[in-house]
């Protein structure tokens, strides 16, 4: 099959995307296409995975003046008109849309050239580009069951979870995760026998969450049990040229560890006893994967909360505990965050609960309803009710 993903904006759309490029290249003997943003991190992820990767000009439509939406909607009718020359020239068996707004020219160029479309909808409540095309497309890959209520009727939707990087899936296994926990330590210089506590705030950073763990520093410093493995993200590590972190900390006390930004998180969720994170749909996944509590503080703008409602699977099945922030001020989740690190057997307990609400292996669910689509294997997994 000749296959095109599209899918971009932040890390979790990007990766889903890799995820599910690879797994056609390597299954089904694919030749797969990616079609992103010129100014995303996609272009780099993709090409570093192996994969043949188009961009166009493309900006987001949500906020913003008037003026910037005009824009952005200028750059999604040529990026439509570019992506529907590419897809004739391609030939594509099928486009593979992840989400975010990159993924929007290719969707509907897919849509209005008669290619069968699949959407992979990762997050509670469904993008505009899924609400849109739901209808129209081949199928809708979802993670969360409730989400097919919110679509059209004669949406064909299949639940099969997120697609999630083989790096993290590999940590299921207890030998590997071992041997990826020993690697990290000296990746990130961390010390053996400290509860270990990760904090990021995805692709994007957080400065909200960021903010709060600087100041938190002072009343941790004589933790000698505790470490801190801190990814900044690049957008908020730098004010005006300057670090808003403190150096790394490495005395006999606490261990606090800076890192602006890293692609190895398969070390950081192997190496950690929980996680203060944000609640995009693509780390949660990743985080009941490897099986990871987390204190979770949804961005508090994010489009109609949706981020609250992705949390709610995991802090329903006590994987989880969910903390809002108060206006820019996030110090709530860390000071839950510490209360809970001092706690190993409720961590345990939430680690394993994280297998309860297992949002992976989306990636087996999607190359299903692609072996439905060419007649070979099985058909498409069960609709969703």
């Amino acid at each position: 099959m000749r296959i095109v993903v599209t899918g971009g904006g932040t890390g979790g759309h990007v990766y889903a995307a890799v995820s599910m490029a690879l797994s056609c290249k390597k299954r089904l003997g694919s030749e797969v296409l990616y079609i992103g943003s010129k100014s995303g991190p996609e272009a780099r992820i993709a090409r570093d995975a192996g994969i043949d990767f188009e961009g166009a000009d493309l900006s987001g439509v949500a906020g913003g003046s008037i003026f910037a939406k005009a824009r952005s909607l200028l750059l999604f009718i040529h990026g439509l008109r570019w992506c529907r020359k590419l897809l004739r020239d391609f030939k594509p068996d099928c486009v593979i849309g992840t989400g975010g707004y990159v993924s929007a020219p290719a969707c509907f160029a897919a849509v209005t050239r008669k290619v069968p479309l699949v959407l992979s909808e990762m997050n509670f409540n469904p993008g505009i580009v899924t609400r849109v095309l739901a209808g129209r497309a081949y199928a809708v890959a979802l993670a969360y069951e409730e989400t097919g209520t919110m679509l059209k009727s004669k949406a064909n939707t299949v639940l099969t979870g997120i697609p999630v990087r083989k790096d993290i899936e590999d940590l299921r296994d207890g030998k590997e995760r071992m041997k990826i926990k020993s690697e990290a330590l000296r990746e990130f210089g961390l010390r053996e026998r400290r509860r270990t506590l990760l904090v990021f705030g995805g692709s994007q950073g957080a400065k909200a969450i960021n903010t709060a763990v600087r100041e938190s520093l002072p009343g941790l410093m004589n933790r000698d049990d505790l470490q801190i493995l801190h990814i900044t993200g690049k957008r908020d590590n730098l004010d005006e040229g300057v670090s808003m972190f403190p150096e790394n900390i490495d005395g006999g006390e606490l261990v606090y560890k800076v890192v602006p930004y890293t692609e190895k998180m398969n070390m950081a969720y192997a190496v950690c006893d929980l996680a203060i994170t944000r609640g995009g749909a693509g780390t949660l996944a990743e985080l009941t994967v490897a099986g990871v509590p987390s204190v979770i503080v949804p961005y508090p703008y994010a489009a109609e909360d949706h981020q609250s409602r992705n949390a709610e699977a995991l802090v329903g099945a006590g994987a989880a505990v969910l903390v809002r922030q108060s206006g820019d001020n996030a110090s709530e989740a860390v000071i839950e965050a510490v209360k809970l690190i001092d706690k190993p057997m409720r961590l345990r307990d939430m680690s394993l609960k994280c297998g309860d609400v297992y949002l992976g292996n989306g990636s087996n669910g999607i190359i299903e309803i692609l072996n439905g689509l060419s007649g070979t294997g099985s058909k498409a997994g069960k609709k969703s009710e």
